[in-house]
């Protein structure tokens, strides 16, 4: 049976290997949690002991990777502590700990409850017949990026909103990259005040693969949507290069079905790598001269970057009262037709915004939220557009109700 400690106290671990010396255990030893990350994907182990706390990173954070990998998730996993109290050791239960081991441990107590646990896994895997699987989901991930170049466009607004619709609308996992790393506003707009984000990796080893320590990131809203937030504080980007975001894809893509993207107004490097491999851009404009301008000079770098114009979508954020440039004087001048015009709502916009509570959700039925859910829909994959789901979702419903409506009159 192969075991995996994770303790920064070596001592523990060397007495344990004595005792283990002459079984058929294989015992190995992780002395932080990125080195234990590193090790539960390489070694394999059947039992992971883990501390509750290493000097890296928390063991809640690499219990909550371990049991949202399908391909980890039997691990056995007993928790070392002093003194668990009774919060933390309620949260591990429900992130799926087996087992706490309370410090000081006499190590043959140990041993003694390693080989029942040993013993009952070999059991199983030797006696009961093999269980057939359900077919695991794989999902086609569809990047979709939102960008402007003008302050204050609504980037954030909009993705946050589009990516609550595209959840009702399919309930199919959804995630929130927020890679405004200065000012980043996913979290305010979904309430979450986390602690977690990129600047965590930054003395990790990329190598363009997928990589654990990722998951570990997400936060997850009572909606549903997944999010990995911005720091809260400037940090240094120069981890974040075209390795690192290719370790961000391959490890997102086979877990959710969109990756929504939220970027500064810039074209810094990681917004450049982003767009490149976004499977859709939604370029935002609003009716007003400056944004405007920007958004024309967004469009010739996109060329001059060798996107796909049929990969960009431009939404018209009526976010100004009683604007005085119209639609069609925008078309003119940008060159291209507007595929989505998103209505003024003033009032619900900024209070969904100061409570932290995106409109799709508060206030569904407004006129905004409709056409944000249009939009979702619109932007969909291909197959769910085309395939009627064979459980729809009251949000699917309620559209395909408006649909036909529309298509009536």
């Amino acid at each position: 049976m192969k075991i995996l400690f994770a303790d920064s106290n070596s001592q523990d671990f060397i007495e344990i290997s004595d005792l283990l010396f002459d079984s058929n255990h294989e015992l190995k030893l992780a002395i932080s949690g990125s080195e234990a990350i590193q090790m539960i994907t390489s070694f394999s182990p059947d039992i992971l002991i883990l501390e509750m706390q290493l000097s890296d990173m928390s063991g809640l954070d690499i219990l909550k990777a371990i049991r949202s990998d399908p391909d980890l998730n039997q691990i056995t996993v007993f928790f070392l502590t002093a003194d668990p109290s009774p919060e933390k050791k309620v949260k591990a239960f429900e992130l799926g700990a087996d087992e706490f081991i309370k410090r000081p441990f006499k190590p043959a107590d140990l041993i003694n409850r390693l080989d029942v646990i040993s013993q009952r896994l070999q059991a199983k895997k030797e006696n009961e017949p093999e269980a057939v699987k359900e077919p695991q989901e794989i999902f086609i991930a569809k990047k979709i990026v939102f960008h402007s170049l003008r302050g204050g466009s609504g980037v954030s607004t909009l993705a946050a909103n589009t990516a609550v619709a595209l959840r009702k609308l399919w309930e199919k996992p959804t995630v929130v990259i927020d890679t405004a790393f200065y000012n980043g506003q996913t979290s305010m707009l979904f309430n979450i005040n986390s602690k977690r984000h990129f600047g965590e990796l930054k003395f990790e080893r990329f190598t363009g693969e997928a990589h654990p320590r990722i998951l570990t990131l997400i936060e997850e809203h009572t909606s549903g949507v997944k999010i990995i937030p911005a720091p809260r504080y400037p940090i240094a980007l120069d981890f974040l290069n075209e390795t690192f975001w290719d370790s961000v894809s391959a490890t997102l893509t086979p877990n959710f079905q969109y990756l929504i993207v939220d970027t500064p107004h810039d074209f810094s490097d990681h917004v450049i790598m982003n767009l490149l491999d976004a499977d859709l851009i939604m370029l935002i404009v609003t009716p007003e001269m400056a944004a405007l301008k920007v958004a024309v000079s967004a469009l010739k770098t996109y060329k001059q970057l060798g996107i796909n114009p049929e990969h960009i979508q431009i939404i018209l954020n009526q976010n100004i009262p009683n604007a005085t440039i119209d639609k069609e004087k925008i078309e003119r001048a940008l060159g291209v037709l507007i595929n989505y015009e998103i209505p003024h709502e003033p009032i619900e916009v900024l209070r969904s915004i100061n409570i932290g509570m995106p409109f799709s959700i508060s206030k569904s039925y407004l006129p905004i939220s409709l056409k944000i859910e249009e939009l979702a829909y619109s932007i969909s994959t291909e197959h769910q557009k085309t395939v009627l789901p064979s459980k729809p979702t009251k949000a699917f419903l309620a559209y395909s109700e408006r649909l036909l409506g529309k298509n009536k009159k």
